[in-house]
């Protein structure tokens, strides 16, 4: 009893401590057992968000057309064509020039584009002119890099945007155009001009007006040498009224775009027919 007396006090700071310590051996397991848990979940939601993510697809081997040009003489198409081919270690890609949907082996012509420093490959294609023919750009293995079934949409002038804007009055008979403006572009969407042009109004497939775009006026149009802000154009319900832009480029292309195609109804109503947006072109005479 004595020595508990006098050694009570140490006793019991010793029992405490084997208490401590016991408690801190199981709150450092149960730690221990929460980061190993974490650790799991955590590679879980990894597993799941990779497995949720979509694989995004290589890059498909493509050809872009840059610019394009025409020698009125030789009636040649130059086009300068820059192409991405993915996994192509070669320093030259050789490719045909076919109709669409004919196999590299079809090719009417053979061409190579040169490797860039970028990684990307590029050239120069020079070839008649045929303005009923489509093109397409085959890589030996058939890849396809370029198609059209146009060869419009690969000419140096190209429709941007514009046109007049319309109003059919049922009750005096008439179409009214005014704001006589588009803008023409070449294929890399900068701003060009053609010559000579002309505003055309068809009426049920027949030409009833031709108005040459004044150059320096603004939106208004030349009419017998006059400007003129708007045109009214007889008309009845039921007519089919076309308008087309049309000029010349510096090869001397004939182009005639299409703007717009209405059907004319009762009550100053009209109804927007489809259109093409492709441009008719012919050699100037």
């Amino acid at each position: 009893m004595e020595f508990l007396k006098r050694n009570g006090m140490g006793l019991a700071a010793i029992l405490c401590c084997c208490v401590l310590g016991v408690l801190l051996a199981q709150q450092s397991g149960q730690l221990q057992g929460l980061r190993q848990e974490n650790d799991a979940l955590t590679t879980r939601l990894d597993a799941a968000e990779s497995a949720a993510e979509p694989e995004v697809p290589a890059a498909a081997p493509s050809a872009r057309i840059l610019a394009s040009s025409v020698d009125p003489e030789t009636r040649m198409l130059t086009l300068e064509v820059a192409a991405e081919v993915p996994g192509l270690e070669d320093y030259y890609a050789d490719i045909g020039l076919c109709q669409p949907g004919e196999a590299y082996r079809m090719a009417w012509q053979w061409a190579s584009l040169k490797q860039q420093a970028d990684g990307t490959y590029a050239g120069t294609l020079t070839f008649p002119l045929d303005l009923d023919m489509g093109l397409e750009l085959r890589l030996e293995d058939n890849t396809v890099l370029f198609s059209s079934d146009f060869v419009s949409d690969l000419l140096p002038l190209q429709f941007g945007q514009g046109g007049p804007s319309i109003h059919f009055n049922s009750e005096e008979q008439k179409l009214y155009l005014c704001d006589f403006d588009v803008h023409l572009v070449n294929l890399a969407g900068g701003e060009t001009q053609g010559r000579d042009g002309k505003f055309r109004v068809y009426r049920n497939g027949k030409l009833v007006f031709t108005g040459k775009k004044a150059a320096d006026s603004g939106f208004d149009l030349l009419v017998n040498g006059e400007p003129c802000e708007s045109v009214g154009i007889d008309c009845t319900e039921g007519d089919r009224m076309r308008l087309c832009y049309a000029c010349t480029d510096d090869a001397g292309l004939r182009y005639e775009f299409p703007l717009s195609e209405i059907l004319t109804q009762k009550w100053d109503g009209t109804e927007r027919c489809p259109i093409s947006g492709r441009p008719m072109v012919t050699w100037a005479e």
